[in-house]
């Protein structure tokens, strides 16, 4: 049988990522790598927003630094519930979420939040956008591009097309830059390894490519060699997808037993 594993669960339910362990059996390791807050950074790079940049530049949280921005805080904990609300808009707005989207997601994932509504949804989204001007810019010159030459670019300026004529073509105007962006910085990343892999005469070692997250499985006695190559080969797939980017782009990598290994 073919697992497909984009739909194994991770964060909710990891245990089921438990069963994918090593085929080197005691003697192996499984090494998962994946960009950190992807999403946002690029929504950061293609707005050009002051405050996400300066966010990002400066080793902040992001969630809670939009958090602040939005509801006038100098500071907030991670646990206060106004922090989700903020990490769920800002996450939203690169798929072109709507108030209903939003609301679904925060009864899901916060439901402590009280007197939640879709109309109290559209003023998080429309207060969003006010303390953020840039990344509504963002958002409106991608639908016009979208709309005028059915086609967006990703930040390193490849073409996706877009069908005007289809249901949801605004999202897709979004959600595509974004999507698009993570997968230029994916190939490079896994190309570069294979390369300085074979430098070293080692084995590839990648046995899955999940979103953005790449997951090996290779020998203990190499997994510091691996280690070296992941990160050279990460800072070769940025300076290529996203070159003299404002916005500093970071993986994070965690290894172990099972490709639960970072959850």
């Amino acid at each position: 049988m073919i697992t497909i594993r984009q739909q194994i669960p991770s964060r909710k339910m990891p245990v089921f990522r438990e069963f994918f362990i090593s085929k080197y059996g005691e003697d192996g390791v499984i090494i998962v790598a994946d960009v950190s807050q992807q999403e946002p950074r690029i929504t950061a790079l293609l707005s050009k927003d002051p405050t996400l940049i300066a966010a990002f530049n400066n080793g902040e949280d992001v969630h809670s630094a939009v958090a602040k921005t939005l509801f006038g805080l100098d500071e907030i904990e991670k646990s206060d519930p106004r922090r989700k609300i903020g990490k769920e808009v800002g996450l939203g707005i690169a798929y072109g979420l709507s108030a209903d989207g939003l609301y679904t997601n925060l009864k899901e994932k916060a439901p402590e939040i009280e007197n939640l509504t879709v109309e109290k949804c559209q003023e998080f989204i429309d207060n969003y956008f006010k303390k953020f001007p840039a990344v509504k810019r963002m958002v409106d010159r991608l639908v016009q591009e979208g709309y005028r030459n059915e086609y967006v670019r990703t930040p390193a300026g490849r073409k996706i097309h877009i069908n005007i004529h289809a249901n949801g073509w605004e999202r897709a105007c979004m959600n595509y830059p974004h999507q698009g962006g993570g997968v230029d910085m994916l190939k490079p990343w896994t190309y570069f390894l294979l390369e300085y892999t074979r430098q070293a005469g080692i084995p590839f070692g990648l046995t899955m490519l999940i979103h953005d997250e790449v997951v090996l499985d290779v020998r203990k006695e190499l997994l510091d060699t691996y280690l070296e190559l992941i990160d050279k080969s990460f800072k070769d797939a940025v300076a290529l997808a996203v070159p003299n980017s404002p916005v500093p782009f970071i993986y994070e990598v965690g290894h172990g037993d099972s490709w639960a290994c970072k959850e």
